[in-house]
This record gives structure tokens, sequence and C-alpha cells, in this order.
């Protein structure tokens, strides 16, 4: 393998491991939820808007110096305004994830040692935070060097799935819409191709190779939708209308307890990878950015999801639902408006890529109409 080829595998990297996480293991419930046929719509449309919009965001790491994240890129073009609802967006978008990923990941570590330790579900949740918390205390060393062989062990783990459960995917359980719960699927889709923030680390892998940066978005944007789709279809052949949000759950009368608690723990892994990369987007952001001090972005990072937590909120499918239409439909009118003022900036000479007015129209449409559908 050339050092080029093995640089662009090494840029998608990020790419893929913030975008797996929980929005894999909920989009089988919302697609058997609306309908499999509506479900793939809304993971065909979500697929495009995120490449475009990532590729948006790649022209903004591109044109700009420094090591800004999110916000801070966003800032230096369209001023305090636009920098505000950055700062909105990115914090309410990572702190739904947080929420998220803690009661998946509470949900896989109670089926996986819950027969050893019979302990209550939320206590197994509270378990799963800490731990995780811990991890992106400790920094990002463990993520960077182990993400290339959790991304392997997704293919695996699929790929086994798939081999056990190919004779029991029913035919009947694909069904083109379910007559309601259409928009169900937009918001999670969305949630599950969203990672804005790998953008900026993406440049930094590739760095002398940066021309790279939009081919690595395309092609790992496509790879985990794929990987997606092909999730949804075996898990909604085989569970049908009975899938549950959690997705594995549902798969334990088909499969046995054994297979499913090998893929809870697969899936363990996969979201507590999730939760440490998103706890440390916003950590980093908190450090570059707004120039905080170590354990006071740490604080800032975990403490709001703890609260939310021991609030009470539990819904899975309307954290992610509400996450992914809301707070990332409002990163990605961001992206949009700062993409049209780098257009108009005066070192803006020649950039990678360029999409018309028109498509920013679109998109600003898609978002707005996504996020009012969070809030039905």
């Amino acid at each position: 393998m050339t050092e080029k080829k093995r640089l662009f595998l090494a840029g998608i990297r990020p790419l893929v491991g913030q975008m797996v996480g929980a929005g894999l293991f909920s989009l089988p419930f919302v697609f058997s939820q609306a309908g499999f046929g509506v479900g793939l719509i809304a993971l065909g449309v979500s697929a495009i808007v995120s490449i475009i919009t990532l590729l948006m965001f790649a022209d903004l790491a591109l044109a700009l110096k420094g090591h800004h994240r999110f916000v801070g890129l966003i800032h230096e073009l369209t001023g305090p305004v636009g920098g505000f609802f950055a700062t909105i967006s990115l914090f309410g978008g990572v702190y739904g994830s947080l929420v998220a990923y803690t009661l998946i990941g509470g949900s896989f570590a109670y089926a996986v040692f819950s027969p050893l330790l019979p302990l209550q579900l939320v206590v197994y949740r509270l378990l799963f935070f800490i731990s995780s918390a811990i991890l992106v205390a400790g920094g990002s060393l463990a993520v960077a060097r182990y993400q290339k062989y959790l991304i392997c062990l997704y293919v695996i783990g699929i790929a086994l799935l798939a081999i056990f459960a190919a004779p029991h995917i029913a035919i009947e359980h694909f069904v083109m819409a379910t007559g309601h719960s259409w928009f169900l699927p937009f918001g999670v889709t969305l949630f599950s191709l969203t990672a804005f923030s790998a953008v900026p680390e993406m440049r930094d892998i590739l760095d002398k190779q940066k021309s790279l940066l939009p081919r690595a978005v395309v092609v790992g944007t496509a790879l985990v939708a794929v990987l997606y789709a092909v999730f949804a279809f075996i898990v909604v052949g085989v569970t049908g209308l009975s899938t549950s949000p959690e997705t594995l759950h549902g798969l334990s009368d088909s499969l046995g307890l054994g297979f499913v608690a090998l893929a809870s723990a697969i899936g363990l892994c996969t979201v507590m990878t999730a939760f440490i990369s998103q706890g440390l987007v916003l950590q980093n952001t908190l450090l570059y950015d707004y120039r905080l001090r170590y354990f006071t972005s740490l604080a800032v990072v975990l403490g709001i999801p703890i609260f939310l937590l021991l609030l009470g909120v539990h819904d899975i499918t309307r954290v992610i639902s509400l996450t992914g239409g809301l707070f990332v439909g409002l990163m990605g009118l961001c992206i949009v408006v700062a993409y049209e003022a780098l257009r108009r900036h005066a070192r803006t000479t020649k950039r990678s890529l360029y999409f018309p007015r028109w498509v920013s129209f679109a998109l600003i449409i898609i978002f707005a109409a996504n996020m009012a559908f969070a809030l039905v």
C-alpha cells in the first residue's frame, strides 16, 4: 500500500468513528415503524445532504488557517451571531449524543453482564456513563490507537450477523410504508450520518495531502450509509414490527441469547468509542476555541448529560430524533451560512469544490423542515 493510500484511509477513520454509534442501533426500529422503503429513502436523502454539507465544511476547514474546531470556524466567517448559534448547535448535538450513547450503552451492558451481576438497567447506564467519562478524561490516545480495529470489528460483526440471521429473514417484513411515523426516520438518519466535527481532525491527519479531504468525506460517508442499510435490512428482516428501540434485544428469539450477548458486547464497544469521540470533540472545542482550563472543560462536557439522565430522560428514539432534527439541523444551517460567507470572503481564491447558491438554498429548506418536524 502506498503512503498516499495509507494516509487516505487514516483520514477516513475519524469520520467513520464519529458516525457509527447510537444511530446504527436505532435505525432498524425507525425503519420498522415507518416502513423499510420510507427508511431507505430517508437514509438516501440524509446521506446526500450529509455529504454536501460535509464537503462545504471541508471547504471552510481548508480555506481558514489555524486549528479551530466547528465553533471557531463558523465564528470567524459569520461573526458573533453565527458563533452563538454554532455553540448552541454543537453543545446541544453533543449533549444529545452523549445521553443517547449512555441509554443504549447501558442497555448493552445490561444484556452482557446482568446474568452475572443482576443490577437494574438504570445502574448499568450510570456505570456506562462513569466508565466512559473516565476514558474521556484520559484523552484521545486510546480512541486514535484502536479506532481502526473497532471499524474492522463493526464490519466483522455485521458480517456474522448476516450469516446467522439469513435463514430467519422474512420477505413480508419489508413494506414500503406502514402508514404512520412517516418523518420519524429523517431525524434519526441525519443524526446517524453526522460527523461535522471530524472534518478538522481529518484535515490535520491528511496534512500535506489536504486535497484528499473531499474524497475522504464522500467515501467515508458512503461506506457508513451502506453499512447502515445492510444492518437495517438484516434486523428488520428478522424482527419486523417487533424490532426493539435498541435493536439487539428483539433478535434473541430468533438467534438465541448467546449470540445477542456477543453482539451486545460489540455494540457496547462501539457506543463507548462514540461517546469518547463526541466527548473529546466538545472538550477540544472548549480548550481551543474558548480557552478554558482542562478540568473546567471536562466538567462542562460531562455535567449536563448526567444531569439529564438523573432527571429521568430515557426515550432513546426521542432523544436521537430530537438531536438529529433540531441540533444537527441547526449545525447544518450554520455551515451553509458560513459557506455563503466564504464565497464572499476576501481571502477566498480557489477551493476544492464549488456548490451553486441553489444548493445552499435547498439545504436551508431541508434543515429548517427537519427542525420543525423534530419539535412536533
